[in-house]
């Protein structure tokens, strides 16, 4: 209800909603489980989005945390499974996630730098936020009015350059992963406008995954080798990836992985997701007495959202060939 928002509002912020804001809808515009945002202005008339925490949900989110870690607990100590999938390290890295998720001020500097980080990309839009108006639980940034890729009218569609802002995407998040080592993490349809100028613009950025350098060079590696068919690299790196547990099979798991590779190469343009490959490979290690790393498992999700959204925007696009045609480039600006 908007009087339950409106007190989070002044009370986080310390001042009443009619002196911070010359209009601030009471209805919003979307909602979610941890919060939901209205549209409003500044005194200036600077037209803003108001993300605001949902009352006592972080208190709800934490007794939910700890019955997740007995239950982990629990099970890595009595099954098989529960030992070889980290149970209890798979809810460590939900804690991190969904406590950063919880706290807008985090997120205020997601945005900050993940605008900065993408500044190359001309047609890509990330909104920013305002200075003195965030809290944890209150983030007011730009406002960007916009339609999610999958909900643009058939004439929408003809008007704009679908296939370039496909790529751009494409290479956008290459960059993120390969280059920066921090990228958005829930680049779902939902997350992911085109603006009435027709650039996209990434919104929601709670969630971010961040990689080592180490891990980076792997994944450029794996991604390259995948993209060009070479299985037997591709088995070098996963090999290296995941850590070894009692009952490792190494000759079993590279032919598996071969395998996995060969049949990607013979998928058609439609079928291709490297974010689906990602999670298969994280799932072969964990088969063949591995430990996966949580960083593969984020990334073949964010992999996969991207793979949607691109296709949605474009469904003749090549993500293979745009791993392969930017993957000297990104190989390059890793060395640099």
């Amino acid at each position: 209800p908007f009087a339950a928002i409106q007190a989070i509002v002044e009370d986080d912020l310390g001042v009443r909603i009619s002196k911070a804001f010359s209009v601030f809808d009471e209805r919003p515009l979307a909602t979610a489980s941890l919060g939901q945002v209205h549209r409003a202005a500044l005194r200036d008339g600077r037209a803003v989005a108001v993300k605001v925490q949902r009352p006592e949900v972080a208190t709800q989110v934490a007794g939910d945390l700890e019955a997740l870690q007995e239950i982990a607990g629990f099970l890595a100590t009595r099954s098989d499974a529960g030992q070889r999938y980290d149970l209890p390290g798979m809810v460590e890295e939900f804690r991190t996630a969904i406590l950063a998720e919880l706290d807008y001020e985090r997120e205020a500097q997601h945005l900050t730098l993940i605008h900065e980080n993408l500044a190359e990309f001309k047609a890509i839009v990330v909104p920013l936020p305002v200075p003195g108006y965030t809290s944890t639980r209150v983030l007011t940034m730009d406002y960007v009015s916009g339609t999610k890729v999958t909900g643009i009218s058939p004439l929408v569609r003809t008007e704009l350059d679908r296939t370039a802002l496909a790529d751009t995407l494409v290479r956008a998040y290459l960059k993120q992963i390969v280059i920066d080592g921090v990228f958005h993490a829930d680049p779902h349809p939902g997350n992911v406008l085109i603006t009435e100028d027709g650039l996209l613009a990434l919104v929601d950025l709670g969630m971010i995954g961040r990689l080592s350098p180490q891990m980076q060079e792997r994944l450029l590696k794996l991604l390259l080798a995948v993209s060009e068919c070479r299985g037997e690299e591709a088995a070098d790196v996963a090999v290296a990836l995941g850590e070894k547990l009692e009952g490792f099979n190494e000759p079993g798991f590279r032919r598996a992985v071969a395998w996995l590779v060969g049949r990607v190469g013979h998928q058609s343009i439609g079928e291709f997701q490297v974010g689906q490959v990602c999670l298969e490979l994280s799932q072969l290690i964990r088969e063949h007495h591995m430990r996966a790393p949580a960083e593969l498992t984020l990334l073949g999700k964010t992999l996969l959202n991207v793979d949607q959204v691109a296709k949605a925007l474009d469904p003749t696009l090549d993500v293979n060939d745009g791993v392969r045609r930017n993957g000297g480039e990104l190989m390059r600006r890793r060395m640099r």
